[in-house]
């Protein structure tokens, strides 16, 4: 019996020529907060990339700050963790996309203005850069952004009560 079949190529393993990485001038900041992150792309031997085109993409998601014995930040009935999202990525939704060319230090700077809406934020931003050969080679960075400097948490020495009763 024939089930069906599937061919596919498999190819020798070739290390790319060059690595690209993102750095974040910091690794957390508060919303509002204009940021210029850079993206740069370098020969493992040490030379720059000079003059290399590039796409980039910006991700953000949903953090959760924590705090031992202390509930912070919206809390809802429904769903939690595990809501229904049809379009489901690791990395988030994707807030803003671009193409440019490295500088002749091989690093393309950005500029973000980064918005917290009311919870913690981690922002991902990623940087492809392709090959001679037209192999895409990408590097990534994370940045976690919070919606205000302080955070309030409510601690109780108890989660249920009775009518009428103190709950501590």
């Amino acid at each position: 019996r024939d089930y069906g079949s599937v061919t596919f190529l498999v190819a020798n393993y070739r290390k790319p020529e060059f690595e690209v990485s993102v750095n974040w001038p910091s690794i957390e900041v508060l919303s509002g907060t204009e940021i210029t992150p850079e993206i740069a792309a370098e020969y493992y031997f040490g030379a720059p990339t000079s003059n290399t085109e590039l796409s980039w993409s910006l991700y953000r998601r949903s953090h959760y700050f924590h705090m031992p014995g202390y509930r912070v930040g919206p809390t809802s009935s429904g769903g939690g963790w595990f809501n229904y999202d049809p379009i489901y990525s690791p990395l988030g939704d994707t807030l803003d996309y671009g193409v440019g060319t490295t500088g002749s230090d091989g690093t393309y700077p950005l500029d973000f203005t980064l918005e917290a809406e009311g919870r913690p934020y981690v922002m991902t931003l990623e940087g492809t850069v392709m090959d001679e050969s037209s192999f895409p080679v990408s590097g990534r960075e994370e940045i976690i952004v919070h919606p205000g400097e302080y955070y309030i948490g409510a601690r109780s020495e108890g989660w249920i009560g009775e009518t009428n009763e103190p709950m501590g």
